[in-house]
């Protein structure tokens, strides 16, 4: 489940500068923190759905922070949980223009864990390089 959109060059969130059309944004999570009575919910845009699928940079990184009580009426199940923060995050101004992406991804998955675990491997011994 997911949402795409437009995001626009003169968006703080966007540090590319450029509009940014069709991208796709993801619920990374919902946090319930009941001592501050706030729900924390990250969300993660990336060009393309096919981008997050493949492991692209993320275009979008930002933390919405929602009244406890916008989830008073909500069961407390994965799903629902997801879908009370979807509705919720859809109609602030950055997303209201957005379209559902609720079917399961169909294309092409070029990126393989493999892939994911080589550069990772690489990008921590670069680090340790530059510790010494």
């Amino acid at each position: 489940m997911g949402f795409s959109g437009n995001l626009k060059a003169t968006s703080e969130y966007n540090s590319y500068r450029e509009d940014i059309n069709g991208a796709y944004f993801k619920i990374e999570g919902v946090f319930v923190d009941t001592q501050k009575g706030k729900v924390r919910v990250p969300v993660r845009g990336w060009l393309s759905e096919y981008a997050r699928q493949n492991a692209g940079i993320g275009i979008f990184k930002r933390v919405f922070y929602i009244p406890i009580e916008e989830f008073e009426d909500v069961v407390c199940r994965k799903e629902d949980l997801l879908k009370k923060a979807y509705d919720y995050i859809k109609v602030l101004p950055e997303f209201k223009d957005c379209e559902d992406r609720i079917e399961k991804y169909s294309g092409t998955i070029d990126m393989t864990q493999h892939d994911i675990d080589t550069q990772a491997d690489i990008l921590n011994d670069l680090i340790e390089e530059l510790k010494d």
